[in-house]
């Protein structure tokens, strides 16, 4: 559990470090009874959850503010998604692609002992993101997929223990979030 925690607190740094309604999505049928349906109040996104949430805020010191949702698994598996609203000039100073670079970046460097195992370049309808997956180099990996929407900056992370990698969760828990903004 130390270690996830570790893990999930240093991947929401990289949000301060940043200068930065689903119709047919189910999880597989062996995850659906304990998934959790999730909208916020502002209406911009669907993500389902797999067991209940912890919600918290983060304030970050360049101005982001950012809402977070937690779910802890045992002591080897935790699914987040952060989504943080960063200052209209701050988003504006440069293209969301260098804006997902720099959060992939951040990533890394939170875990320097950490190799980067794959990454690429992904979309969520018309909105551009990235995918990247780490070895954090002490039996756990995690696993990414973030998205820059106008001024919001969404971090959808998975840190399992390295057996649990390709658990059928995580490409539920990434499939089934939906950007629902215009």
């Amino acid at each position: 559990m130390k270690a996830i925690r570790s893990a999930l607190v240093a991947v929401s740094l990289t949000a301060a470090a940043m200068a930065a309604l689903a119709v047919g999505v189910a999880p597989t049928a062996a995850w659906a009874q304990s998934w959790q349906e999730y909208r916020p109040d502002d209406g911009k996104f669907f993500a389902l959850m797999p067991g209940q949430a912890v919600v918290s805020e983060q304030r970050y010191d360049n101005g982001g503010v950012g809402r977070r949702l937690l779910v802890e698994l045992g002591d080897d598996e935790a699914y987040l998604l952060e989504w943080t609203d960063y200052p209209t000039a701050l988003s504006n100073s440069k293209a969301p692609e260098q804006h997902l670079r720099e959060a992939q970046g951040n990533a890394l460097k939170a875990f320097a002992n950490g190799k980067l195992l794959r990454e690429s370049v992904i979309t969520a309808g018309q909105w551009p993101g990235r995918a990247f997956m780490i070895d954090l180099n002490d039996g756990m990996v995690l696993q990414a997929n973030h998205y820059w929407v106008g001024n919001r900056l969404y971090q959808l992370i998975v840190v399992t223990g390295s057996a649990k990698a390709k658990n059928p969760a995580i490409p539920d828990f990434f499939g089934a979030f939906r950007i629902l903004q215009r």
